[in-house]
Parts: structure tokens; C-alpha cells; sequence
């Protein structure tokens, strides 16, 4: 047996036992509470969160047995080495995602001050919907910054300039209606890359994808 091969068996072996202790946990305790986050939660495990009208939420090494929802407001939402096992739902806020393992779908509506996701595993879509101020899904510099995505990535109608980059992509990278420049680079896409409507044209290349279209076939 290589190298590779033993360290990733090891490393199965740590991941069953890890989930059984935590089955096990899990069904000695009754489910926990939801929370209404204003400020700081580290080191806990919770139920819900949702986070209220122009607040600010950082959870910090945070197990959320449930969704994340930010309402209409300006504050910002900080996932930082966070597992959310269900969606990330947020309407203007500002959304920081680090190091996240999200379970669920993640949403970003008119985000005032932009949306930053980077380190972080999605196992549905991601949905990224008119931002501003800033926008980078992924890096530029490093692939260690690119995230993996289950489903699809979707951008559309971005006020922001922004990066789309080393992504890994099990749907399709679709842009749609963007009104900045947006660069997309180094991405692996299982399904189509997709840009339509894009004002100006998406910039970048060396991309991956089984099908390129519209204003991306190029890229």
C-alpha cells in the first residue's frame, strides 16, 4: 500500500469513528436551542441562528445543528471554521465564510458590503445575488483559497467587480446579468460554464468545465 493510499485509509478509519461518537452524542442529547446572535458565539454547538435586522454575527469554531438567517439589515455574518448543517440564508448583509462546511444551500442577496467565501465546502448551491462593495468566491493566489461547491454557483447581477476562482464545482458556474468585471480563472466544472447578459464581458481563462458557454466560451 503507497504512501497516499494508507493516509487516506487512516484517515477514513478517523472519519467513521469521529461520526459514530458523534451519532452516539447526538442521541443522548435533546436538540439545541436556537439563538438570536448579536455579537460573538465560539466553541459551542447550537440550534438555529438568526441573526436580526442591521446586527453583526461572528461564530467562530461553532457546530450549528440547524440553519443560519440573517434578515434585511447592514450588519455582517462571519462564518469562521463553522459547520452549518443546514442553509446560510442572508438579505443585505455582509457574508465572511472562512474555513465553513455548510450543509446546505448558501444564499447571498443584496449584500451591502459584498460576500467573501473562501476555504469553505457547500454541499448544495451557491447563490450570490446582486452585491456590493465586495465580491471574491475563491482566489486568485492560492488553490488552498478555492472552495468546493455540490451543486451549482450562481452569480448574477453584481454591482461589484469580482473574482471567481479555483472552485470546484460539482454543477454548473453560471453568470448572468452582472453589471461589473468579473474574473473567472482556474475553476474545475463538472457541468456547463455559463455567462449570459454580462456587461462587460467575464475576463479570465483556464477553466475546467464539461460544456463553455455565451459570453464564457472562451474562458
Amino acid at each position: 500500500m503507497s504512501v497516499t493510499r494508507r493516509s487516506l485509509a487512516t484517515a477514513v478509519a478517523a472519519a467513521a469513528t469521529l461520526a459514530l461518537a458523534g451519532a452516539s452524542s447526538a442521541s443522548a442529547q435533546t436538540a439545541p436551542a436556537p439563538v438570536v446572535c448579536d455579537g460573538t458565539l465560539s466553541g459551542v454547538t447550537v440550534g438555529d441562528v438568526t441573526v436580526r435586522y442591521d446586527k453583526s454575527c461572528t461564530l467562530t469554531n461553532v457546530v450549528v445543528e440547524g440553519t443560519v438567517t440573517g434578515r434585511l439589515g447592514s450588519g455582517t455574518i462571519t462564518l469562521d471554521r463553522t459547520a452549518v448543517s443546514g442553509d446560510v440564508t442572508t438579505t443585505g448583509h455582509r457574508l465572511v465564510a472562512t474555513t465553513a462546511a455548510v450543509g446546505g444551500d448558501v444564499v447571498a442577496t443584496e449584500s451591502d458590503q459584498g460576500v467573501v467565501v473562501s476555504q469553505s465546502v457547500v454541499r448544495g448551491d451557491v447563490t450570490v445575488s446582486a452585491p456590493q462593495g465586495e465580491l471574491r468566491l475563491g482566489s486568485l493566489e492560492s488553490s488552498r483559497y478555492g472552495n468546493v461547491i455540490g451543486g451549482t454557483l450562481k452569480v448574477d447581477t453584481a454591482f461589484v467587480d469580482g473574482v471567481v476562482a479555483r472552485n470546484v464545482v460539482a454543477g454548473g458556474l453560471l453568470l448572468t446579468g452582472n453589471q461589473a468585471a468579473i474574473e473567472v480563472r482556474r475553476n474545475i466544472v463538472r457541468g456547463a460554464l455559463d455567462c449570459q447578459g454580462n456587461a462587460p464581458d467575464p475576463i479570465g481563462g483556464s477553466n475546467l468545465a464539461s460544456s463553455k458557454l455565451g459570453q464564457c466560451s472562451a474562458l
